[in-house]
């Protein structure tokens, strides 16, 4: 059976249309000094919205993969009043390396700088739970860094149960310790 979430977001699949709101979503990120985007899938390394696209949507067909790359999907998430793209969710089907394991799981979320602290964090989050439930998953990994402190509240607030912290080196070359997280979904 479907749930029905009564949220103020509307999911959308990243299409050619979507491409300026992608590009302003990716700036204001960039324009505070931040280098590495959750819930895109990598538009912020790759930057060529048609490259992205072709990307986003050979994972999501899920076909000749490679090993190390997992099936997954993106969504926009857009506010349904003002129709302002507001975050940005990433669904991976399976984990299928440690570094998926480690510190990234089944579940990336994204907010726009501008509309953090306004609650979208725990909408976006319930809305990738459903679309995992809807994919067959029964329960998901979900992980933040300890210092972020908003992201854990939101996870635990979802059914969140903290399986371990765990002390990585990320991209940057530094000591990071991540929250690792499992949420029921059945």
């Amino acid at each position: 059976m479907e749930k029905i979430l009564d949220t103020r977001l509307k999911l959308v699949s990243p299409t050619s249309e979507n491409e300026s709101e992608a590009k302003e979503y990716l700036k204001e990120h960039f324009d505070i000094g931040e280098d590495v985007i959750h819930g895109i899938n990598e538009f912020h390394v790759i930057k060529e919205y048609d490259e992205w696209l072709k990307k986003i949507n050979y994972e999501k067909e899920g076909k000749n993969l490679a090993e190390d790359i997992a099936q997954s999907v993106v969504y926009f998430a857009y506010n349904k009043l003002s129709n302002q793209l507001v975050g940005t969710i990433h669904i991976r089907y399976k984990l299928v390396n440690k570094r998926m394991i480690d510190r990234i799981g089944h579940i990336g979320i994204g907010i726009r700088p501008s509309e953090r602290a306004k609650g979208y964090g725990k909408e976006l989050m319930l809305l990738a739970i459903e679309e995992c439930r809807k994919i067959g998953l029964e329960k998901v990994l979900v992980v933040c860094n300890k210092l972020n402190q908003a992201s854990s509240n939101t996870i635990k607030s979802c059914g969140g149960i903290l399986e371990n912290e765990i002390t990585i080196v990320n991209e940057e070359n530094e000591i990071e310790n991540v929250l690792r997280y499992w949420i029921d979904i059945v």
